[in-house]
């Protein structure tokens, strides 16, 4: 009893040492971090002391926030409670669009290896004669009879284009040497006048050629079996997909995500699309749907097993109803796959992928884009490691080594963010080139707002609301609107109708990506803004 009440006493000190010292060093943080790369989101800040929201309990709330943001060794943490999720041995079966995926993550599981193994046996070799003789005439003389003729080969076998040469060794006293061919018509002899004859084979194909010489009117002859072989070039294979139990894929060298099209949402997201528009019947309604990257994934024994992206696109603009603008970007990702349109390491779409979105965007609302060739570029880093290595806690990603260019405004601007707890900063710029991030556009995911672009008229505004995907998106349309009114729904309690009813808007822009424009959620964040 001793001994366990002694076990019982060194457990309870060991545990009560750990959080002891994990408190003791949250204490003594003296830089607290603001930005968390595992999450690719920017963590909860100190919040100001107001007697409003210390009686209404908000303070603290916002400080428990900020603590379970900032403690100490929570990034590590992350990252390894993202890898335990991938080591669960699950069979997972997608059904959508009438296809189904299997991923097993143990193929081999429960497969028995054979008791009695051995090689089969080595088949028999048989060489091949030095030399080809015909029939020697009789000995009638005493003497050793002469051979009419040899050639240097009874076979050959060569590629197609090749050519073969063969050679004649000729008895005393046989003349007339000949040579002849038979057989496919791509293989053809030619006489070299000196003994040999060359063989060319323009084909796959066999043939028979022939030596022939002769004597007091007699023919002796010789053949060579000739096999053409047809030329086998070995293309360079992409090695196959790897589902994952999570339902991501690796796949030459990226990670990949799939969204699903589910048909009972489409009309709930095509109404409130509607709704809007009632709302505010001076100004343009549009849909901008940014398609994951698997959209550019065009071999076909890949494209089967996933989810298609522009079969997406399509089935969303076909339930859209009403005066609204839905701008399908699937015919612009299709035409430019080959190009550097999604990250490797990370779900979002690099800033060109984004460029082509504003593209069709503003070319459907009568507008002329600006040439991406009119933007200067700017390299932000050439080792970004995005958001895929801690969904998948896949090693391999670690080396999808990514490159962020931001194509940078071509007008001057200001960009003022408006935060949850009160706060706000202005900014001389809507791409934080210091940031080595996707979060360098327009520093990432915030509530609220608002980029200023003096040099265009100031009554042109367009309202984004948007996921983030819009992040790499909203920078473009500083090239035509003087205000861009930025809200991300996920982070804002706002009601829209009452901020902007008089404000004089001339687009709203729904900026989302397939999954989620696809999802109950989203369509919530929606209706909550005008609700």
């Amino acid at each position: 009893m001793k001994k366990n009440k002694f076990i019982d006493e060194l457990v309870l000190f060991l545990f009560l040492a750990f959080f002891g010292s994990l408190a003791i060093l949250n204490l003594c943080q003296t830089e607290r971090p603001t930005v968390s790369e595992t999450e690719n989101r920017t963590l909860a800040t100190m919040p100001d002391f107001k007697w409003d929201t210390f009686w209404s309990g908000e303070y603290f709330a916002d400080i428990g926030d900020f603590v379970s943001d900032t403690f100490f060794g929570r990034e590590a943490m992350v990252s390894v409670s993202k890898k335990i999720d991938t080591l669960k041995s699950l069979s997972l079966i997608y059904e959508r669009e009438g296809m189904t995926v299997i991923i097993d993550p143990n193929p081999d599981q429960g497969k028995e290896e054979s008791e009695d193994f051995s090689l089969p046996p080595l088949p028999e070799l048989s060489l091949p004669p030095e030399e080809s003789e015909v029939s020697e005439p009789e000995d009638v003389s005493g003497e050793k009879p002469v051979t009419p003729i040899i050639i240097s080969a009874n076979n050959a076998s060569f590629t197609a284009g090749a050519t073969y040469l063969i050679t004649a060794t000729v008895g005393e006293g046989y003349e007339g040497l000949m040579w002849s061919v038979s057989g496919d018509s791509g293989i053809t002899v030619t006489d070299n006048k000196d003994g040999t004859a060359t063989v060319k084979g323009d084909s796959a194909g066999k043939a028979t050629v022939t030596a022939s010489v002769s004597k007091d009117g007699e023919s002796f002859t010789v053949q060579c079996e000739i096999t053409v072989n047809a030329i086998v070039i070995d293309t360079p294979t992409k090695p196959a997909p790897d589902f994952l139990p999570s339902g991501l894929i690796i796949y030459n060298g990226a990670a990949y995500s799939q969204s699903f099209f589910v048909a009972a949402n489409a009309p709930k997201y095509a109404a409130v699309y509607e709704r809007y528009a009632q709302l505010f019947p001076d100004t343009r309604m549009n849909v901008v749907i940014a398609p994951l990257a698997t959209i550019t994934i065009t071999d076909p024994e890949v494209s089967k097993k996933i989810s298609d992206q522009g079969k997406i696109l399509d089935n969303m603009e076909a339930a859209i109803v009403g005066d609204v603008n839905f701008v399908n970007l699937k015919n612009v990702f299709v035409e430019h796959a080959e190009e550097y349109l999604f990250f490797k390491s990370d779900h979002h779409w690099t800033h060109r992928g984004a460029y082509y979105a504003y593209y069709e965007f503003i070319k459907s609302v009568g507008m002329e884009p600006t040439p991406i060739e009119d933007f200067d570029v700017e390299i932000i880093t050439e080792t970004y490691i995005g958001s895929m290595y801690n969904y998948t806690g896949d090693e391999r990603v670690k080396t999808f080594y990514d490159t962020i260019e931001a194509y940078m405004p071509n007008k001057a601007c200001t960009m003022t963010i408006f935060r949850n707890d009160g706060t706000s900063s202005t900014h001389n710029f809507c791409i934080n080139t210091g940031i080595k991030g996707y979060t360098a556009f327009i520093s990432g995911d915030h509530p609220y707002m608002v980029i200023n672009v003096p040099e265009n008229p100031q009554d042109k505004s367009i309202l984004v609301i948007k996921d983030s995907y819009g992040n790499a998106f909203v920078p473009y349309l500083t090239e035509h609107y003087g205000n861009v009114i930025v809200i991300d729904p996920r982070h804002v309690d706002m009601n829209i109708y009452d901020e902007f009813k008089d404000y004089g808007l001339t687009d709203i822009v729904f900026l989302v990506n397939t999954s989620s424009g696809n999802v109950p959620a989203w369509y919530n964040y929606l209706v909550g803004l005008i609700d």
